[in-house]
This record gives C-alpha cells, sequence and structure tokens, in this order.
C-alpha cells in the first residue's frame, strides 16, 4: 500500500513512493503522471494533496467521473466545494483532530 508521493528533491516531476512498511520506492521508471489518486466511496475520508486546500480534510460527497471532479465537505469550516478528482485523495492515516 502507497502512504505518500513525493516529488525529486531536483524539482523533477518524478515520484518516490513512501510504502505503510516504511520502505521507498525510488525507480526511475516512476513518473507522476503514470500515478492516479484513489478516491473512497462516497462518505469516505479524504485529504487534499493539490491546490488551495493542500493538506486540508474531509468527507468525499460525490464525484463527477465525466468532468472529473470531486465534492468534498471539508472538516475545518465544514464548506463544500468541487475540485478536480486529482486534488483529493482516499485518507488512510486515521481520526484527524
Amino acid at each position: 500500500r502507497v502512504l505518500d508521493v513525493l516529488l525529486s528533491a531536483d524539482g523533477k516531476r518524478r515520484a518516490t513512493l513512501a510504502l505503510d512498511g516504511g520502505g521507498r520506492v525510488d525507480e526511475p521508471g516512476y513518473k507522476e503522471r503514470y500515478l492516479e489518486t484513489a478516491l473512497p466511496k462516497d462518505g469516505g475520508p479524504v485529504r487534499c494533496v493539490l491546490g488551495e486546500r493542500m493538506g486540508a480534510h474531509g468527507v468525499l460527497v460525490g464525484r463527477d467521473r465525466k468532468k472529473e471532479t470531486a465534492t468534498v465537505r471539508f472538516d475545518d469550516d465544514d464548506a463544500i466545494e468541487t475540485v478536480p478528482m486529482d486534488f483529493v485523495a482516499e485518507w488512510c492515516g486515521g481520526d484527524v483532530d
């Protein structure tokens, strides 16, 4: 299971995969554009990984596959926003304070 995707230190868009067992995969063939964020079922926890809300947690309200957007209710202010699907990913890190 992949926990996180890190960009290379030199700023190139190459991904390093941080695995839940503590290891990392850093192979030249893994480019960020080859990866896709995973979304939970509606009602599941998400974390914003790109955009103005990066780092914010929320709940997936719904998705539009044709428009490739996700509707999220953010925990910090209960705002409901529609963002590109690539901006959010399923949160598997446990409870958020």
